[in-house]
């Protein structure tokens, strides 16, 4: 961990991709946990048009996991870039740490569609 952060404060590039990362996931994380509406309906969490049911449901609890996913696609990306800045170099982990923060925030546009859909049910 010392090393990662010792990278990361080196290089002003990289540690500002890195803050805006992890900003931005804490904000998506903190929205969907004070989005979320517990009550005891099912809510819609998948449409297929394969099986037997197109939509399934499940208990309100199963959205808390759009929120981990947040924070989890957050530490894990920190964790490659960080892998891809000792192996390939600054220019090619630059580029994959703001391809992370649009991730982020195509996830966050989905994912708010989602909890909008499901909190109608």
């Amino acid at each position: 961990m010392k090393d990662f952060f010792k990278t990361i404060i080196s290089d002003k590039p990289i540690l500002i991709s890195v803050c805006v990362l992890a900003v931005i996931s804490l904000i998506c994380a903190i929205y969907f946990l004070i989005a979320l509406n517990p009550s005891d309906l099912q809510v819609s969490i998948k449409y297929t048009e394969f099986g037997a049911e197109h939509v399934y449901s499940a208990h309100w609890t199963y959205m808390l996991s759009f929120a981990g996913f947040c924070i989890m696609l957050s530490t894990i990306h920190m964790a490659i870039l960080y892998k891809l800045y000792k192996m390939k170099g600054r220019r090619f982990a630059l580029f994959f740490g703001w391809c992370s923060v649009f991730l982020v925030i195509a996830a966050f546009a989905m994912l708010y569609r989602i909890i909008n859909i499901a909190g109608r049910n």
